[in-house]
């Protein structure tokens, strides 16, 4: 895996930390954006991933 994905997979697992670390009184519009955030980690992971193994971008719909 090249360093690109590693870095990526290190920012998801914080973000994963960070939201099981969260208590009630944490404010639902900060939870949004975190959730938000970890999916464009994930979409970018997904794209590096599919550029690496298969040398193409993949297909957004």
């Amino acid at each position: 895996m090249k360093k690109g994905i590693e870095v990526k997979l290190t920012m998801l697992r914080g973000i994963i930390d960070l939201m099981t670390s969260c208590d009630d009184s944490t404010e639902l519009e900060t939870l949004r954006n975190v959730a938000l955030t970890a999916l464009v980690i994930v979409d970018d992971i997904n794209d590096e991933y599919c550029h690496e193994q298969f040398d193409e971008k993949r297909i957004k719909s």
